[in-house]
């Protein structure tokens, strides 16, 4: 697990060295539409935190999926701080969004994935409008939905043979 962090850290910084800084008349135009995404997740992070403490969650996970989950909790609570103080910082939007891939690996119980559902949503929410707004392009969040749309229908995607031209 330990491994883990130090290699999300590591990917984080590499990350964020590779970035394009905002101007500052920019960056105060869009601060107030940063600031209430970056709220909103905050508020439901301390919720899940509540509920997690008070075993309303993860009731039939194992210990080590209940501390797996704890640790990507923890890691995007930071991040989210981060951003609250500072909603330019790429390094901790590189953060976010690692911890958001890291969240998606979990493996969750659909009872659980229930009550987590609002978590998952602003997450996303989140990391995208603050990509957007910092110019960012975040690997992955366009596949993912490219490979929704795939899943759903092929129609669009035809096999076109050349017989004896």
């Amino acid at each position: 697990m330990k491994s883990i962090r130090i290699l999300s850290l590591a990917l984080g910084l590499s990350i964020a060295s590779v970035q394009v800084s905002c101007s500052k008349d920019e960056s105060k135009e869009t601060s107030g539409e940063q600031n209430q995404y970056v709220d909103n997740l905050y508020a439901v992070i301390k919720t899940v935190e509540r509920d997690l403490s008070q075993g309303y969650l993860l009731r039939n996970a194992s210990d080590r999926e209940r501390q797996s989950f704890s640790d990507i909790l923890y890691d995007i609570k930071i991040s989210t701080q981060r951003l609250k103080k500072n909603p330019n910082d790429a390094q901790a939007l590189s953060s976010l969004y690692l911890a958001s891939q890291s969240y998606n690996t979990l493996s969750i119980l659909e009872v659980d994935g229930s009550q987590l559902g609002e978590l998952k949503a602003r997450l996303f929410e989140t990391i995208d409008v603050l990509a957007r707004i910092q110019g960012k392009t975040l690997d992955n969040i366009e596949r993912i939905l490219f490979e929704k749309q795939f899943t759903y229908d092929l129609l669009p995607f035809q096999a076109i043979t050349d017989v004896g031209a």
